[in-house]
């Protein structure tokens, strides 16, 4: 005779669910400039944060707006800027085990890229830099949410930089998603998608300071919005991990 499901075994479930005390969200955000919070005109006047930050608190571009998102729409959060203006993707990984080591966290921010172009680290490279901190933060027990480079326009160096990005880093930064979620242990990691949430009102709004490049009110906003979307998907991403296994055994 078949077991019949156990009505005890779906209050349990709500009580895993939903009765559990919340502990508050961690998020760490790791990046250049851009994730600092610095503003830059196109003769270079500089305000915002103009130094670097060592996990300063609900302080900096975005993440202000980010962190009182997740408290109305997610739970109470903290989220933490290292930010450091300058910084690559090869400078982010030599970081990386020092921001996850910091504090305990649930979710890691991570967004280079922009400096790659001017400094000569290609879009392979890049990409394999990234995936070496998706790697480390997975170790560590922290989901590292990435983000697509923002757009560029800033035509002091050269002037197909926005172009190199939308073809080329872009296009691996989201391969990265594909291949964690193929791989032999896959892992369904969601992304920030900054360039495409960006490019239409990047020089009509503008979402930039001035310079092309860095964040200005609104282009933080942008990011912060997107950044919030990105960890919603990972939420349920988790989400169904975490219920999937358990359920049989709930209703058995």
């Amino acid at each position: 005779m078949k077991k019949q499901p156990s009505y005890l075994s779906f209050a349990t479930l709500t009580f895993l669910l939903f009765c559990l005390p919340a502990h508050g969200l961690e998020v760490l955000t790791a990046g250049d400039s851009i994730t600092q919070g610095l503003f830059r005109t196109l003769g270079g006047s500089q305000s915002g944060v103009t130094s670097p930050q060592n996990g300063s608190a609900n302080f900096g571009g975005f993440q202000p707006r980010l962190n009182q998102r997740l408290d109305a729409e997610v739970e109470a959060s903290t989220v933490y800027n290292y930010g450091v203006a300058g910084a690559n993707s090869r400078d982010g990984l030599t970081r990386i085990n020092t921001i996850l080591d910091s504090r305990p966290a649930d979710y890691i921010l991570i967004n280079y890229g922009a400096n790659d172009l001017y400094q000569g680290i290609s879009d392979s490279a890049n990409q394999s830099f990234m995936r070496l901190m998706m790697i480390e933060s997975l170790e560590k027990d922290v989901t590292p949410i990435i983000a697509e480079i923002t757009p560029n326009t800033n035509r002091e160096f050269r002037s197909d930089l926005d172009g190199f990005i939308k073809n080329f880093y872009n296009v691996r930064i989201r391969g990265l998603i594909d291949d964690f979620a193929e791989a032999s242990e896959p892992r369904e990691l969601a992304i920030a998608n900054h360039y495409q949430k960006l490019r239409p009102g990047w020089t009509s709004v503008p979402h930039h300071s001035g310079d092309g490049l860095h964040m200005g009110g609104s282009g933080n906003t942008v990011m912060a919005d997107e950044w919030l979307a990105a960890i919603k998907r990972q939420i349920d991403f988790d989400r169904t991990i975490s219920i999937s296994p358990i359920l049989p055994l709930l209703l058995d």
